[in-house]
Order: C-alpha cells, then structure tokens, then sequence
C-alpha cells in the first residue's frame, strides 16, 4: 500500500508540473486555447482531494 500511495503522489505532482509546463511553455499556443486543451476533466478533479483526504484521516 505505501508504494501505491508513494507512486499515486509521484504521478499526481507529476500530471501537475507537466500540465503548468505545457500552460507557461506554450509560447505558440495561446493561454486560453493551452486552457481549454489540457484542463482537467472535472469528473476527475476531485480525485487529488479525496487522496489527500485519505493521508490525513491515515487510512494507508
């Protein structure tokens, strides 16, 4: 379990950086259109929440 919650960490600030990376780098592209591509679904947008939630009340 601490593997999966160690790689679940490492894969979320990963998606985090590379999607800040492809907003900011994105010299040709125009923020709102960079925006509008690679925003999150928000089906999916609490899942980093809900994590977060399971390291405070310690359930790993």
């Amino acid at each position: 379990m601490k593997h999966l919650h160690l790689l679940m960490v490492v894969i979320t600030i990963g998606l985090f950086l590379y999607q800040a990376g492809l907003i900011f780098a994105g010299g040709q592209v125009t923020p709102s259109r960079t925006f509008k591509i690679y925003q999150p679904n928000p089906k999916y947008a609490t899942i980093p929440l809900w994590h977060t939630q399971m390291i405070l009340d310690n359930k790993y």
